[in-house]
């Protein structure tokens, strides 16, 4: 996970097909977004939040059908630091930590609450 975190974020990045795949599942599931009457009022209240004019929900096919693998890659790349991950690896600490500790990134072992 880490090599391909570290890959997207510098030589590989978003895939025409990954952003084709994306887009069309984001914009076929905006109609069922806004079904009900609570939802409607959350898109509401987050146009208020945020500052968007009143009809922000009808441009959001234009303007995910413009993004481009170039600019999506420039806004995760602006956005994440990889190095500022924090991993979260569940199991048998005298099995996980022997795998994790070659990778040298800190560890801090947790014992569950209640055992």
């Amino acid at each position: 996970m880490l090599r391909e975190t570290k890959e997207f974020l510098t030589i590989k990045g978003v895939t025409p097909e990954e952003l084709e795949r994306n887009v069309a599942s984001d914009v076929g599931s905006l109609p069922g977004r806004f079904e009900t009457s609570p939802a409607v009022l959350g898109a509401m209240q987050s146009n208020a939040l945020f500052g968007r004019p009143d009809n922000y929900q009808e441009t959001l096919a234009s303007i995910y059908t413009a993004q481009t693998p170039a600019t999506l890659d420039a806004i995760a790349r602006a956005s994440i630091d990889a190095d500022k991950f924090v991993w979260v690896v569940v199991g048998d600490a005298s099995v996980v930590r022997a795998q994790l500790e070659p990778l040298g990134l800190p560890i801090e072992q947790r014992e569950m609450e209640g055992e």
